[in-house]
């Protein structure tokens, strides 16, 4: 897959005018890097009326081994919204080789291909 990761981001809402995200990135010593966006579910609604919806981003693996915060930016107002953060230590020792040692990892250009692949397999419920 290039050295990128799948992320699946699942937010909701009480706003529903929120979703879908406007955008997702990582910052890293003040750096901010785009996450490339590949889709999104459908919206739905739940009892309560929030809106949920599920969106599906690549992520280049390097960043889960620096000091980096995963951030949302929503349609309204809300912007810079902090999702989670990595750091040097935030792998597991049994995540694959290539990503917990490549720490000068540069992503190449993914295979769609496999990444549809991976989608469809890791994620039936969205693909069916």
């Amino acid at each position: 897959m290039g050295k990128y990761a799948i992320v699946a981001l699942e937010m909701n809402s009480a706003i529903g005018t929120e979703l879908p995200l406007r955008s997702a990135y990582v910052e890293t010593d003040g750096v901010i890097v785009p996450m490339r966006y590949l889709l999104s579910s459908d919206p739905y609604e739940d009892d309560t009326g929030r809106t949920h919806m599920t969106s599906f981003y690549l992520m280049p693996t390097y960043l889960m081994t620096r000091n980096a915060t995963l951030k949302a930016d929503f349609r309204g107002s809300r912007r810079d919204f902090s999702v989670m953060t990595f750091s040097p230590g935030y792998l597991d020792p049994s995540a694959p080789a290539f990503v917990r040692l490549d720490e000068y990892a540069i992503p190449m250009e993914p295979d769609m291909k496999v990444v549809t692949e991976v989608l469809m397999r890791e994620y039936p419920a969205y693909f069916s």
